[in-house]
């Protein structure tokens, strides 16, 4: 809700800007007036042109008339009305148009320093902050929708190299009932998200459907039947459940009626029906969609230094089978 808030008022700010600009105003009066951004782009073109190029003397002197105008304009814009501000514009942009034009720089060279910033900014956030994961699978229905893209908080547990996978300034651990995206130790080419059972040295006990964390049973009430749209069109009927960890995080988690007390893979179940002790630097993790998510059970522990962040909110949804999902957007992940 608070993401869609935002996004119409960042929408309905440009159009009222956009309105308002006609008399040479802008929404919030602290911004520079538009004509007055125009006028210090167009300065900036010309500087570099007077450093960078090789003028006649007149055209020298004619270009520094241009960014004298400029400047006295720039400097004094609040002492100026809107007309007065756009005859210096169409003055500057006349001189420029007429006798500098064909020295600026090589169009994309001008692109690339007018967005490197930008791009930097960019990359920063990508690899720092946020990253965006799209969720293949339904092994997190009821909470992570096949197709919902996510916001991955790619800071909380240690900030990270680009390309490496140690972490420094780690402002929090792991707690169990958090929703973490991860390396997958058995294929590093693959991001999976899961949900945090047990931490490092914690004591976990599997015994069918039931959990035990710290000999504490995990407690989960049956809330009513759940249906979703699986990966390859087909729907699937589930129990809907509500569960209870030792540290009172409570979350959705679904199992498929008729599956026993085992999950629904063909596959070999390495730490189910046991008692096992979570290895230091690890994480035991876990699918919402118990009886069809590929975790912990099967392939065993996660370590601390695969973690790429916490799963924070759904950003956009799309699937295959049943289209946009609007009102999934801007929900954060419980």
């Amino acid at each position: 809700m608070i993401f869609k808030i935002a996004v119409l008022l960042t929408i309905l700010y440009f159009i009222a800007d956009a309105i308002v600009a006609r008399w040479g105003k802008r929404v919030f009066p602290f911004f520079k007036p538009k004509t007055v951004e125009h006028l210090m782009e167009r300065r900036a073109q010309i500087q570099w042109i007077l450093k960078y190029r090789k003028l006649a003397d007149e055209k020298r002197k004619g270009a520094e008339e241009l960014v004298a105008t400029a400047t006295e304009a720039i400097e004094n814009y609040k002492k100026k009305s809107h007309a007065e501000l756009v005859e210096a514009a169409v003055k500057v942009d006349n001189g420029f148009n007429a006798h500098l034009s064909r020295h600026k720089r090589n169009g994309m060279v001008e692109f690339v320093d007018s967005v490197w910033v930008v791009v930097l900014i960019a990359l920063c956030i990508r690899f720092f902050l946020f990253e965006s994961f799209r969720v293949p699978t339904g092994s997190m229905v009821p909470n992570i929708y096949i197709g919902d893209m996510l916001f991955v908080n790619k800071y909380i547990y240690g900030l990270r190299p680009p390309f490496t996978k140690w972490h420094f300034f780690r402002f929090k651990e792991p707690t169990r009932g958090e929703v973490v995206v991860f390396i997958y130790p058995e294929n590093p080419s693959q991001d999976f998200v899961k949900r945090v059972i047990g931490l490092p040295g914690d004591t976990v006990k599997l015994d069918g459907r039931r959990i035990w964390v710290n000999g504490k049973e995990i407690m989960r009430e049956k809330v009513g039947q759940f249906n979703y749209v699986e990966s390859r069109g087909g729907e699937r009927q589930t129990d809907w459940y509500l569960e209870t960890n030792q540290d009172g995080v409570q979350y959705p988690v679904i199992y498929t009626p008729g599956s026993g007390e085992h999950p629904g893979f063909l596959l070999d179940c390495q730490l189910c029906d046991t008692e096992f002790t979570v290895p230091e630097s690890s994480l035991f993790v876990m699918g919402d969609n118990r009886d069809v998510s590929l975790d912990s059970r099967f392939w065993g522990f996660v370590p601390m230094e695969n973690l790429k962040g916490r799963a924070s909110m759904i950003w956009f949804s799309v699937s295959m089978g049943e289209g946009l999902h609007l009102e999934r957007v801007g929900q954060f992940i419980e």
